[in-house]
């Protein structure tokens, strides 16, 4: 159904509204349904090793963007890997978002540089977001070239809505360095609210 405008638990303004109470009993059952998998990403840096879940039958989340990695992402993260490595001054580049991230691959590949980053999507697929980060080890130091790990945070976006992307970059408390995104258009609808976000987002 339709948010309520006026429902302050389910605004965009309150950090994780789709994780809500009422919504507790559906991802108990992402989590008892679906199983975790072994990811080796190749980068010229060595093998980078992630733990996803996904839902090929989607069984519990409707959609493409749950059913499995796409090849598009793992070449964004394996180009990412490189081009992060490769930046003169990595410090000056910190902060990002991943649009329409899904299991968020490329997204947590920054994290694990020690990029500050936000995994968005629609709503009902950003508990499978939460699920594909809490599979990854983030505690503690150890991220490359001495930077800590940044574990992402995640939030809802929807593309279009200018509110909603306001409201994301005030919780980033910047606005981001970057914005990245994976095999995320696939209609020409999509484009118009996408450059709308982009514009809002301001990257």
């Amino acid at each position: 159904g339709e948010r309520p405008e006026d429902d302050e638990a389910h605004s965009p303004t309150v950090a994780g509204w789709w994780m809500a109470a009422e919504h507790s009993a559906w991802l108990e059952h992402a989590r008892e349904v679906l199983h975790t998998q072994p990811l080796l990403l190749s980068t010229s840096g060595g093998e980078e090793r992630f733990s996803v879940v996904v839902d090929p039958e989607k069984s519990t989340f409707p959609g493409v963007g749950a059913s499995k990695v796409w090849p598009a992402a793992l070449r964004l993260s394996q180009f990412l890997s490189d081009w992060a490595i490769a930046l003169p001054d990595a410090s000056c580049l910190r902060s990002a978002i991943e649009l329409g991230c899904g299991c968020g691959v490329p997204g947590m590949l920054l994290a694990r540089r020690g990029w500050q980053v936000v995994l968005t999507d629609l709503p009902w697929l950003l508990p499978l977001t939460s699920l594909n980060v809490d599979a990854q080890a983030w505690a503690g130091d150890g991220g490359e070239q001495g930077r800590s790990v940044c574990r992402p945070t995640i939030g809802a976006l929807r593309w279009g809505d200018r509110a909603e992307a306001v409201a994301l970059t005030a919780q980033m408390g910047t606005v981001p360095d970057l914005v990245v995104g994976a095999d995320v258009t696939y209609f020409d609808d999509d484009f118009h609210p996408l450059l709308t976000t982009l514009e809002a987002i301001g990257a």
